[in-house]
């Protein structure tokens, strides 16, 4: 058992036991959670809003239309992997 606190300290040093297990992917990276969600419930709206990104260098504002068309179907999408404890990823 350590007997300093990192927390409060000017030590380089931290402690593992404050390390995260968590594993951030970033938003529209294509293992993240939230993309396999879009393109399983979503497939159509979600293939047309990644092609207007891709086409407008992923500038979210010029397919600002197509979004708010994927935000609609993703709020289904999202409450179905919720709510389904056995909802594949």
């Amino acid at each position: 058992m350590e007997s300093r606190s990192y927390n409060f300290s000017t030590a380089n040093k931290r402690s593992t036991m404050l390390s995260s297990k968590i594993i951030y992917f970033p938003r529209w990276d294509d293992q993240s959670p939230r993309v396999k969600i879009l393109s399983r419930e979503c497939p159509d709206t979600f293939k047309d809003f990644k092609d207007c990104m891709n086409a407008n260098n992923n500038d979210e504002n010029i397919c600002f239309e197509k979004k708010q068309v994927l935000n609609e179907c993703a709020v289904g999408a999202f409450n179905k992997a919720n709510s389904d404890p056995n909802y594949p990823f």
